[in-house]
């Protein structure tokens, strides 16, 4: 059992993927995923039907530790104020007990096949960032490069400031969310900030084009890799005698995100992008600068 080894590319490092949950399958007509192969050689997609985490081998291992890779490129969380109610890598909800800020990590939202674990995240961590009454949340969704638009949806459900429209057309499976999506029940009305980088792509660059439309949040980092629009529902052609898999679009989805330019991604408010010294260091000067903007 468990996922085999992919060679990635051809830069002296190899791809594995380790199976450490059910896999999270495409849905006909579903935005798709695509699965880092590596700090600063780009994406390539892989088996997004079967590969779960990707780490790598064959480069300096100590390296690859400072940079972050193997932790999906961010240093984990300062145990003396986390809370330690979840232990999904993909998703952590932190407060920081002294500052009155809670910070929210969504890694993915590629959850088609486990929607209630997604939501059950969102709304439990709501529902404690709004009994604590935290006035600062920082929403970090860098490296996040989509997945369901019903999780995407169900997030802006909890961060807008009232019923936004999130597609701008209709698209099978997800016609109800070319029209408003309603508040939460607890939603959340305090200062949030959203941390952004290259990674963002997909469905994460339709949530972060509707929120800026909307001046939902400030952006703090690095342009996303994803404008408010891509191309999915993919379909896969393996070639008969190179047996090369060949991943084929088959429809573009446009979320409802007025005078943004279709060709670029979304800026941050504040630029600012980790340092050399910071990776090594394990530091991540982003959040720190995003801390140091609500002090």
């Amino acid at each position: 059992e468990g996922d085999r080894a992919a060679a990635a590319n051809a830069d002296g490092f190899t791809a594995v993927a380790r199976k450490e949950r059910p896999p999270r399958r495409r849905e006909g007509g579903a935005l798709g995923r695509r699965l880092p192969t590596g700090y600063g050689d780009g994406y390539q997609r892989l088996d997004g039907d079967t590969l779960g985490r990707v780490a790598l081998q064959e480069i300096h291992q100590q390296v690859a530790d400072a940079l972050g890779v193997l932790t999906g490129g961010q240093p984990s969380p300062d145990p003396r104020h986390a809370t330690g109610d979840w232990t999904d890598e993909d998703l952590g909800l932190e407060i920081i007990r002294d500052e009155n800020v809670a910070v929210m990590t969504i890694k993915t939202f590629a959850y088609y096949d486990e929607r209630d674990e997604f939501y059950r995240f969102i709304d439990q961590s709501f529902d404690e960032i709004n009994d604590r009454e935290i006035k600062n949340l920082i929403l970090d969704l860098r490296g996040n490069e989509g997945g369901d638009p019903f999780c995407t949806t169900h997030l802006l459900s909890y961060i807008e400031n009232k019923p936004v429209t999130y597609f701008a057309n209709r698209y099978p499976q997800y016609d109800k969310f070319s029209r408003p999506i309603p508040l939460a029940k607890n939603h959340y009305e305090g200062n949030l900030l959203v941390l952004i980088d290259g990674g963002c792509s997909s469905s994460t660059g339709h949530l972060c084009g509707v929120l800026a439309t909307h001046r939902i949040g400030t952006f703090v980092g690095s342009v996303t890799g994803a404008t408010y629009e891509c191309n999915d529902a993919s379909t896969s052609i393996t070639l008969d005698n190179t047996k090369i898999r060949i991943n084929m679009p088959r429809m573009t989805f446009t979320a409802a995100a007025q005078g943004l330019p279709r060709t670029m991604g979304i800026q941050p408010d504040y630029a600012t992008e980790p340092g050399i010294e910071g990776l090594v260091s394990g530091r991540d000067s982003v959040r720190d600068f995003a801390l140091g903007l609500i002090r």
